[in-house]
């Protein structure tokens, strides 16, 4: 037997518009909110990252990328958390299709911090630890890469584990465990998780 799901009256009423953000010509690859839902960064197929503000609906800050007409596509992007450790706010982080990790101080639009370990690597997906300390990346490659976020360094690189041979295939996704924060999980096109 069927049983129908409907929404709670209470969360469809606290709909009160829906809002369509844009003006580009090119694809809109990722999309995330920061912390205090003020913010809506968005990354483009250009390889420019817009930010809007969630309030007027209007685009209010934009991040060029630094290598002209030539970007790769934002396949992802994450807002730093604010914590005790990372005292600087506003910083995000974006994953270029060219293997290029970029920090930003999305205000100013200022690029922090730029590294790039392989450009053969297309960067497709990218996650912060809940604490704001390491930063999960993976791509093209099939390795999980996490960097310190203090030393904007390498920590390490996960790919097998003993007999577990890890991906076989691009990796999608990466996402720290909010519960236990020594755990993340990955996903990707050879259908495994």
């Amino acid at each position: 037997m069927k049983q129908k799901i409907s929404q709670p009256k209470e969360t469809l009423r606290q709909v009160k518009h829906l809002m369509t953000f844009g003006d580009s010509d090119t694809s809109v690859f990722c999309a995330k909110f920061d912390a205090n839902d003020k913010y809506l960064a968005a990354g483009y197929g250009d390889g420019i990252t817009r930010i809007y503000n969630v309030d007027t609906q209007k685009l209010a800050f934009t991040l060029y990328g630094m290598g002209g007409n030539e970007e790769m596509p934002v396949a992802d992007l994450a807002w730093r958390p604010m914590t005790a450790s990372m005292k600087t706010a506003n910083v995000l982080v974006t994953a270029q299709a060219d293997g290029t990790l970029k920090h930003w101080h999305a205000t100013s639009g200022k690029c922090l911090h730029q590294t790039q370990e392989d450009e053969e690597n297309h960067l497709y997906t990218l996650d912060f630890k809940p604490d704001g300390t390491l930063l999960a990346v993976a791509g093209r490659d099939k390795y999980i890469r996490v960097y310190d976020e203090t030393t904007k360094t390498l920590a390490f690189a996960m790919k097998e584990k003993l007999d577990l041979p890890g991906h076989s295939n691009r990796i999608f996704c990466v996402k720290w465990n909010h519960i236990d924060q020594n755990q993340v999980v990955s996903g990707g096109w050879d259908q495994t998780i």
